[in-house]
């Protein structure tokens, strides 16, 4: 029975550490998102954007790939 409370609050403590990284996490991201914008002009946050659009789409594709490749080797 204590092995079961102590894995029980280990379960809790582990769940409340990742809620907590993530609201840090999503807390910084806003932090430097507002400071940013008072520091870059909208032409550079322009680019900025089209620059991270693209590479998401590169990676998007390469993960793509990368599945359907491993999806062919499976058949």
């Amino acid at each position: 029975m204590e092995l079961n409370s102590i894995e029980r609050y280990h379960a809790l403590a582990k769940s409340s550490a990742i809620f907590l990284g993530i609201a840090l996490w999503d807390f910084t991201v806003a932090l430097s998102v507002h400071l940013g914008r008072k520091m870059i002009s909208q032409k550079w946050l322009k680019w900025l954007s089209v620059a991270a659009g693209i590479s998401l789409i590169g990676f998007g594709i390469s993960f793509g790939y990368r599945a359907f490749k491993t999806l062919l080797h499976m058949i």
